[in-house]
């Protein structure tokens, strides 16, 4: 039966390359299977929709073990055979509203129960606001951004806001964390705008690094083409910085724009520096964006509350 799903599991790709690969799931299938009856695990969750989850169809197929998924992507990037995955599942819980939406239009043949909403979230005790958060102190507002250096996350869109703010007479410092394939050009974008002195790379961090690099920010941004949700925009929210995102995939679940924090439309550096620059203008909006973003996540995206939806769905009511 292993050998069957790996034959006509309609993934995408080419057959001679894709093949072969789907059949060396199959050794780690067996090991997986044994593993489960040894130490008596009675069902696998996945958070993801790839090859886990094909791993987890085979070994249902030898043993019975019943899996479910967690759908934290656009549904075009698992590989294809979507269908399958997600009949064969005994759920699959999708993190934002649009990506339950689409499972719903695409996918009509599912039962009910089959799909449900449970959003992902941070930890509301670890992600916390700093005590103080003093003006700098020539008046520069600080800007943090945290995400890969990729060209999807739209730090060029950033940039050119910083450069634009700039030629309007407004002092901004910029501290970007991450790192990645496109640092090469943000490098270069940098000196070109002349921005060298205001901007800082700072590659990749620890959490705890991060934590206090938000603390230590005026605003938070990223400037992505799109997110499925994007959690690092709820941990600046639950840091209590005000949080600027863009109108784009699930974001809008997360930032209500002017109650929470602010949504620009993406690739759009004009727009960026409008809403930077009404930003830097008047603090006392500051503070109040970063209060309620703060109020929002802990109501809405505690880490907590995703858990429970998962906890209750497989072993019924969650403790407290």
């Amino acid at each position: 039966r292993c050998l069957k799903l790996a034959w006509t599991l309609p993934v995408e790709s080419s057959g001679k390359r894709k093949r072969p690969k789907l059949w060396q799931l199959i050794v780690p299938a067996c090991v997986l299977a044994r593993d489960a009856k040894t130490r008596g695990i009675t069902r696998f969750h996945v958070h993801t929709c790839s090859n886990a989850a094909i791993l987890c169809m085979m070994t249902r197929r030898l043993i019975g073990t019943p899996f479910s998924l967690t759908l934290n992507a656009n549904i075009n990037w698992w590989g294809g055979a979507m269908a399958e995955k997600f009949a064969d599942a005994d759920f699959t819980i999708a993190i934002t509203q649009w990506l339950l939406d689409e499972m719903q239009r695409d996918y009509p043949q599912l039962r009910p129960g089959q799909r449900l909403l449970g959003r992902i979230g941070v930890d509301t005790d670890k992600w916390t606001p700093a005590e103080a958060r003093p003006p700098s102190a020539d008046g520069t507002m600080r800007i943090f951004s945290l995400g890969r250096l990729h060209i999807s996350k739209g730090h060029w869109v950033l940039l050119r806001a910083m450069k634009l703010l700039r030629d309007r007479g407004i002092e901004t410092r910029l501290r970007v964390a991450g790192d990645g394939p496109e640092r090469a050009n943000i490098e270069k974008l940098i000196a070109e705008l002349g921005l060298r002195d205001c901007v800082t790379l700072l590659g990749s961090q620890s959490e705890d690094v991060c934590i206090a690099e938000m603390r230590a920010a005026d605003v938070f941004v990223l400037s992505s083409d799109a997110e499925p949700l994007g959690v690092v925009y709820m941990e600046a929210m639950s840091a209590g910085v005000p949080t600027v995102g863009t109108a784009a995939g699930g974001v809008a679940e997360i930032i209500t724009d002017g109650v929470d924090g602010v949504l620009v439309p993406p690739k759009s550096p004009e727009a960026l520096a409008d809403a930077l620059e009404q930003l830097a203008r008047d603090p006392q909006r500051r503070e109040q964006l970063g209060k309620a973003g703060r109020e929002s996540i802990i109501r809405n995206f505690d880490a907590r509350i995703g858990a429970s939806t998962l906890y209750e769905r497989m072993f019924g009511a969650a403790p407290r």
